[in-house]
This record gives C-alpha cells, structure tokens and sequence, in this order.
C-alpha cells in the first residue's frame, strides 16, 4: 500500500535495495502516465487489457526514433511553457 503513494523513482530505489521486493503490477500504469507523459495515447488503453509492466519496459528502454523525438519534443515545449508562464500572469485581458 506504501507504494501506490511513493513516486517511480523511490519504488526504484526500493526495488534496487531489496531483492525481495515485488512491485504491483497495478503501479505501472500510473508509472507511464506520470513518467512518460510525452506517450499521451496511454490515457486511452484499457486498463484490464493492457500489460502496463510491458508496455512502461518497452518505452523505457525504445529506442525508435519517433519515440525518442517525441520524448525530445515533449521537453522542449515544457521548457517554452515553464519560460511564458510569468507572461501570461502579468497579461492584461
């Protein structure tokens, strides 16, 4: 139950201390829509039907082009919206 409220990278770090540690299968979904937002069509997977463990290792570890240009993309709009964010506050309607 502690899991399903620690961040991916914690649940790492645990997994990497213990050997005896399993993590719930149920975690990888919110492991891709948390880690991997730039894969958007995650939202839309049927979560009875889709192998979130397989899917998050597979995208973790694409090394397909459009994947990785997306994943490229993705940042950089983050990093143009973080840079206008103070801007559109201070705009007047």
């Amino acid at each position: 139950m502690i899991m399903e409220y620690l961040p991916s990278k914690d649940i790492a770090n645990l997994s990497s201390a213990s050997r005896n540690c399993e993590i719930p299968r149920s975690l990888f979904r919110r492991f891709v829509l948390e880690d991997l937002p730039w894969f958007w069509e995650a939202s839309d997977l049927p979560r009875g039907q889709t192998d979130w463990f397989r899917l998050y290792s597979s995208l973790k570890s694409s090394s397909f082009k459009g994947l990785r240009n997306r994943k490229r993309i993705w940042k950089d709009v983050l990093y143009i919206i973080e840079q206008i964010e103070p801007f559109r506050h201070n705009a007047h309607p």
